[in-house]
């Protein structure tokens, strides 16, 4: 399947989420590109008119990294959030290579 976006989401799994924190509030991030993210927000947390906010996403393995961002919309009690300047690549990168030594591909030569 051909994916349509420009840039490529990571889809979290439950036990690998990264946070998303704000003043003295966290949020999990559901998904992650190099422009925006979805996190949890439960009725909380930035709202449309808020404009940009300054946040940091701290990723499971103790890498933080410092974003501004929008809420673009919200979609029940997840926000998606505009980055004002891309994530770097590199970190969208290492974050996938981790989630696959965590998590590897079942390879499709098992024996029948």
């Amino acid at each position: 399947m051909q994916q349509r976006r420009n840039y490529f989401r990571i889809k979290f799994p439950i036990t690998q989420r990264p946070c998303l924190i704000v003043r003295a509030a966290q949020f999990e991030i559901v998904e992650l590109s190099e422009t925006g993210a979805r996190v949890i927000v439960n009725g909380a947390g930035p709202s449309d008119t808020t404009g940009e906010f300054d946040a940091m996403i701290q990723f499971r393995d103790g890498v933080m990294v410092p974003v501004t961002a929008r809420v673009h919309r919200r979609e029940g009690d997840e926000a998606i959030l505009r980055f004002s300047t891309n994530l770097p690549y590199a970190i969208i990168a290492s974050e996938q290579r981790r989630l696959l030594k965590l998590f590897p591909r079942q390879t499709a030569s098992h024996p029948a």
